[in-house]
């Protein structure tokens, strides 16, 4: 509304004074053979419009905090995002191994007590036949840089047979329909609902095919892994499944006194796909394992360790500046050199 009202206003005021300067005008021109009355009140009308539009749009900057000294502002405050589902795995429309098991990733940590979700075996169109299973809910640390804050893990409790017998299957060559009753689902702090828009019920669908999952999934880090030490530091990790990847949790010193939770990532990682992280409160430069934990859609993990060196920000600028030796490299902030160089003085 704000935009508008600042254009009816100077509208306003373009009008005012178009009137104002015919009035004026006219104004000028009278004499005692031939008075122009109107023209005085012409010339008021103008300045008036041009008074209201002019005090219109200095209220309206002035709410904006225009006139207001930058350091002095309040900073805007972003309503929060309703507490709603953000993916799901199996993803929606997609076909899972016989062994899948469904999870469900919330923007909010989910209350324990109300894990309600159905899975049930579309049959036909108006037919659904539940299917038993196994709910826990999995609430993950605080801080992290991802959206993900908890998820719902279902698992089928149909032993798979002889194929796998220390595995649980849902039938081959079936659709299979996943739904979340928003109103019997609380967050952690029981002030919200999930959101599930008008219907109030959240639907995923998956079919399965005759396969079952019985590996892990590859994971592998780029190498010599470099990161600025900023709230939106990429890294590159390479996250393969041949059934699917379901998310990737990473660490920072993982199982040390000190770690530190970076996030999670739902889905396959790859280099055109890096996993952002929050590490601006590294102190640089320094040396921290980042560990990566992958679990595909069966449920199948693989853990990778890697060492990680912690830099300044101008250090991946692609230029040399500061206390730089070369572009990127050198001096107390920035990784060694690479190569021998003929060192150039600070600038």
């Amino acid at each position: 509304m704000t935009m508008p009202a600042i254009i009816i206003f100077f509208l306003v005021i373009v009008v005012g004074l178009v009137l104002t300067f015919l009035g004026w005008r006219k104004w000028r021109t009278i004499d005692s053979l031939n008075p122009v009355p109107s023209s005085p009140k012409l010339f008021i009308i103008g300045l008036v419009l041009m008074v209201i539009g002019v005090v219109g749009v200095g209220i309206i900057l002035l709410k904006k905090g225009v006139f207001i000294p930058e350091g002095k502002r309040t900073p805007k405050v972003e309503a929060p995002k309703p507490f709603s589902v953000i993916a799901s795995s199996p993803a929606d429309g997609v076909t899972a191994p016989r062994n899948a098991i469904v999870q469900i990733f919330f923007n909010r940590a989910v209350n324990p007590a109300d894990v309600f979700i159905r899975v049930s075996r579309k049959d036909s169109e108006s037919a659904l036949q539940p299917v038993p299973g196994s709910i826990v809910v999995v609430n993950e640390p605080d801080g992290g840089s991802s959206e993900v804050k908890s998820s719902m893990v279902w698992r089928t409790l149909l032993p798979c047979g002889e194929a796998a017998k220390r595995e649980n299957c849902l039938e081959e060559s079936k659709q299979y329909v996943v739904e979340l009753e928003g109103k019997r689902i609380y967050s952690l702090k029981g002030d919200e609902t999930l959101n599930c828009g008008d219907k109030g019920i959240c639907t995923f669908t998956f079919a399965t095919t005759k396969e079952i999952d019985k590996s892990a999934p590859k994971v592998k880090f780029s190498d010599n892994l470099s990161l600025p030490a900023s709230k939106e530091a990429k890294v590159f990790l390479s996250a393969e499944d041949d059934s699917g990847v379901a998310y990737s949790r990473l660490t920072l010193d993982h199982m040390q006194s000190k770690s530190k939770y970076l996030g999670l990532a739902i889905g396959a990682s790859s280099q055109q796909k890096p996993i952002t992280i929050d590490v601006a409160d590294i102190t640089t430069p320094s040396h921290h394992f980042i560990t990566a934990e992958v679990f595909d859609i069966a449920g199948y993990r693989q853990e990778v360790t890697t060492v990680a060196g912690f830099y300044q920000n101008h250090c991946f600028n692609e230029k040399q500046d500061e206390s730089e030796v070369g572009e990127d490299c050198g001096g107390p902030d920035c990784e060694a050199c690479q190569a021998p160089r003929e060192e150039k003085p600070p600038r």
